[in-house]
């Protein structure tokens, strides 16, 4: 009896240092950065888990950029939170004009940029572009003006946003230059324009 009482105490006490270490590793991530979230009137908090499909969830982003809102989202995993403010293309009047150049389409399973890449490729493409600062007039402009565009189903949603997380962190840990990650969801891949056609 006495042997299971000391067993039982060791699991408790093991499980909540566990619990403390995991806390202490924990880290918390901002995007685009913590400064766009001091402002608390100009984003509400959004549980991805509570829309019914991808679509609603949309549509509920749509309706927040109206009231001149972004949408908040915290995600977690094992080693992080995530805390993002994402937007939509539309929720406005008009659709803001925005350079092809300077999004990066990202689905489960593909990457839009000039050409279809696979998820495998994010980390060199992502790089590619948020590195770029105007050097190579097929990509982004810079950082602050580069949008990640996703389009992806409900259940995907959450993990692929981690791996974006994850990734620019990587990114950016080994970086010399200020970057920022800039999310918007949308409800389709951005269409790649058509090569420019050649004068005869």
């Amino acid at each position: 009896m006495k042997t299971t009482i000391k067993i039982l105490l060791f699991i408790l006490i093991f499980s909540s240092c566990k619990k403390n270490v995991r806390k202490i590793n924990h880290v918390e991530f901002y995007y685009p950065n913590k400064e766009e979230f001091i402002e608390k009137d100009k984003y509400k908090l959004v549980d991805i888990k509570t829309f019914e499909n991808y679509n609603a969830l949309i549509d509920s982003v749509e309706n927040l950029k109206y009231s001149s809102k972004q949408t908040f989202l915290k995600l977690e995993d094992e080693k992080a939170t995530y805390n993002i403010l994402a937007s939509t293309f539309f929720g406005q009047d008009y659709p803001p004009i925005i350079k092809f150049k300077n999004i990066l389409s990202i689905s489960s399973d593909s990457i839009l940029k000039n050409s279809k890449y696979p998820i495998d490729s994010l980390k060199i493409v992502l790089k590619r572009d948020l590195e770029n600062f105007g050097r190579n007039d097929s990509l982004s402009d810079s950082p602050k003006k580069l949008i990640v565009s996703i389009t992806t189903d409900l259940h995907n949603l959450e993990n692929l946003i981690i791996k974006i997380c994850s990734t620019f962190n990587e990114i950016k840990t080994t970086s010399t230059d200020s970057l920022q990650l800039n999310l918007q969801l949308n409800k389709r891949l951005e269409i790649v324009p058509p090569p420019p056609k050649t004068l005869k």
